[in-house]
């Protein structure tokens, strides 16, 4: 039989057709991968209390072992509160208000810097009980903690004395305290902010670094006693009192 020749080549066309639909595609190479470096292995830490000065407040203390600092930082308080009204004496809200009474334990202020009161001046001292129930790894286990804290004469926002701690560590007897120089941040009536602008081991020869920056909310309940209330940076053992030692 024959086949017309149009027929014979549409259908050739399709087979050809046909034959191209059904053959694969070549496969499409994939690149590999590189293989980075192995990830570097983790240090181990140190325990926490290296560089337990009076400084190192309590929240900021590692809970576990590896724990990372809150660095944020500090506690947060009311400083306000401790002024006793100075928001008011500087008009804040409103209106000029009237200038305070001075009364014998309200600060002396020089061209109108507020001064730390004499009763203030001195040498105070306490020493506390350290830590020497710690485990040794997420805090170093020490023994009586005794802190030496010189405040002079001064005006807010001057260096106004220093404090010295030393804590012996157990079993090595290293000393983890830290020595800082005091600024007078704010004073009020019976009361005194602190902070530590500059931070070193008691122990210059130690290899730790001392945390900066630590702030201290002292009160004066009675004479000759000074209260480091909660609100301020704090170490875990440190004296909360100290008293006159000269």
């Amino acid at each position: 039989m024959l086949v017309p020749t149009a027929l014979a080549e549409d259908i050739a066309r399709r087979e050809n057709e046909l034959a191209r639909l059904l053959t694969p595609p070549p496969p499409v190479p994939v690149p590999a991968v590189p293989v980075g470096p192995p990830a570097a292995p983790s240090l181990p830490t140190a325990p926490a209390a290296a560089g337990a000065g009076w400084a190192w407040s309590r929240g900021r203390l590692l809970a576990a072992a590896g724990a990372a600092v809150v660095l944020a930082g500090l506690a947060v308080f009311p400083l306000r509160l401790l002024l006793d009204g100075d928001r008011d004496r500087d008009g804040v809200g409103g209106g000029k208000a009237p200038a305070p009474t001075p009364t014998a334990s309200a600060p002396a202020s020089v061209a109108g810097a507020a001064v730390l009161p004499a009763a203030w001046e001195g040498t105070w001292s306490g020493t506390g009980p350290g830590t020497p129930d710690a485990d040794g790894v997420t805090r170093a286990r020490a023994g009586a903690f005794s802190v030496t804290v010189t405040l002079n004469s001064a005006a807010v926002g001057e260096l106004v004395g220093r404090q010295v701690s030393d804590v012996k560590e157990l079993g090595s007897g290293r000393n983890l305290g830290c020595t800082e120089a005091l600024e007078l941040r704010q004073v009020g009536r019976d009361s005194a902010v602190l902070v530590a602008v500059t931070s070193h081991p008691t122990d210059r020869s130690a290899t730790f670094e001392c945390p900066r920056g630590n702030l201290y909310v002292l009160t004066m309940p009675q004479a000759d006693r000074v209260v480091l209330e909660s609100e301020g940076a704090q170490s875990v053992g440190a004296p909360e009192v100290l008293t006159r030692r000269d």
